[in-house]
């Protein structure tokens, strides 16, 4: 069984996707892992950001320059679009096939990001969305990714509404702080993947 984690930047998808997996000792993909393996040097995303891109987000050594790319990313729609649109069939068709070759009964957790903005909402069997305030958000994103406020008020605004992706999810997790109550709902998630898991 294939179990999405999506939800807003900021609010815990991670946490969230690698706790689930420790409680149902089931399988974790992250889609950004993923996309940072395939665009490996020499990898079939590489080759098509080459293709596309040419040699102007490269270091010396020939390999992507992840900051200056994710600069031009993030201000540039365009360049975004044309980024995703090499890596999302990649990522895609990888956490298909891994769902695919795993046992039957198996649970599989993969966390993805743009998953409705995707459109892979049918390859899941269920979908968890991770939420959290604004405030707790950007307060994350400034402190992991050591950017200004402004600049995470930016991301944030990039994504789709929080509230829409909780709507068409199955199942969502509040991350707004509080351990206990946090964890209670990742007990009460992962006891109705396991019955699911059982039925299917």
């Amino acid at each position: 069984m294939l179990i999405g984690v999506t939800g807003g930047v900021g609010c815990g998808k991670t946490t969230v996707a690698r706790r689930l997996s420790e409680l149902l000792t089931a399988r974790y993909i992250n889609s950004d892992d993923l996309c940072r393996e395939l665009m490996g040097k020499g990898r079939e995303g590489y080759r098509q950001f080459v293709q596309r891109f040419g040699d102007r987000f490269l270091d010396e050594d020939g390999n992507i320059d992840r900051p200056m790319l994710r600069g031009h990313v993030f201000s540039v729609e365009s360049g975004r679009r044309q980024l995703e649109a090499i890596l999302h069939p990649l990522v895609r068709d990888r956490i298909g096939s891994i769902s695919r070759m795993s046992s039957k009964g198996s649970v599989v957790i993969a966390e993805v990001p743009l998953l409705f903005e995707s459109g892979w909402e049918s390859d899941f069997d269920r979908v968890v969305c991770v939420v959290a305030s604004l405030e707790t958000a950007i307060s994350r994103i400034v402190q992991r990714d050591l950017v200004s406020r402004e600049d995470a008020e930016r991301i944030v605004a990039a994504q789709m509404d929080l509230a829409e992706k909780a709507r068409r999810s199955d199942w969502t997790i509040d991350n707004d702080g509080d351990p206990a109550q946090f964890e209670r709902q990742l007990a009460k998630v992962a006891h109705m993947i396991t019955e699911l898991s059982v039925r299917l």
